[in-house]
């Protein structure tokens, strides 16, 4: 029985599209996996021949727009994501999320720590760690490193999914909908080092992180009532 969708969104992303998909193959727990691959690439790419992912093509309308569709393409009670550029840093990433939702089912969504590495020589560039999110800090623009979210599909069906307006700050504003009290979901920061991701992508170019990323996160705060001072946001990127 598969208990865990992980979503792959593609998008010209070359060699780290290919380890992304082995990383999943390798999971301990494979056999529990559905593995759905949203591909917009302008050449379409092609999956490893050992792979049994579900490839799904769709027109290139931006990240949202592909993570949706591969959410109403899956088919289990868990959903995470592993996309193009990012990768599982070992083979029980998956077992581990697994598992914690399995001893409790009133959890709603998971998040852990993230790594940037470099593809060719796997230099650790930077680690990332949620140990000390709190949800005010949401506030300062800071939030989980977005690959190491595991969410329950009834959580999608709660706060609906991502908002396809935004072009880099989607995962900010869906942040903002799980840790909103009114929602009253449960979550568990793990410990554990749950993604890796190389430099690269849209989210880390520095002309995003200046131009786009503060202006897409104050619209995200005032869209749920908060205030969206541009001043905090910038100085979570002075410490980025």
């Amino acid at each position: 029985m598969k208990k865990l969708s992980i979503i792959t969104i593609t998008y010209n992303d070359g060699d780290t599209f290919r380890k992304a998909v082995e990383s999943v193959d390798a999971q301990t727990a494979r056999p529990e996996i559905e593995h759905i691959v949203v591909d917009s690439s302008n050449v379409p790419v092609a999956l490893p021949p050992e792979s049994d992912a579900r490839l799904v093509r769709t027109e290139p309308r931006g990240v949202y727009a592909s993570l949706n569709e591969g959410i109403r393409q899956s088919t289990c009670d868990v959903i995470g994501m592993v996309h193009g550029n990012d990768w599982l840093p070992d083979a029980d990433v998956a077992r581990k999320v697994i598992e914690a939702f399995d001893a409790d089912p009133e959890l709603d969504f998971i998040f852990g720590d993230v790594e940037y590495r470099n593809l060719k020589t796997g230099r650790l560039l930077r680690s990332y760690s949620a140990a000390r999110f709190r949800p005010q800090l949401l506030d300062y623009g800071f939030t989980p490193g977005h690959p190491t979210l595991y969410v329950r599909r009834r959580v999608f069906d709660l706060v609906g999914l991502y908002d396809e307006s935004f072009r880099i700050g989607g995962d900010f504003e869906m942040w903002l909908r799980l840790f909103d009290p009114q929602a009253g979901l449960r979550w568990r920061y793990t410990g554990e080092k749950m993604a890796v991701m190389s430099p690269g992508g849209i989210s880390q170019l520095l002309v995003n992180q200046i131009s786009v990323t503060p202006l897409e996160k104050q619209r995200a705060l005032r869209m749920h009532g908060r205030n969206g001072n541009m001043l905090r946001l910038i100085v979570r990127l002075l410490y980025m």
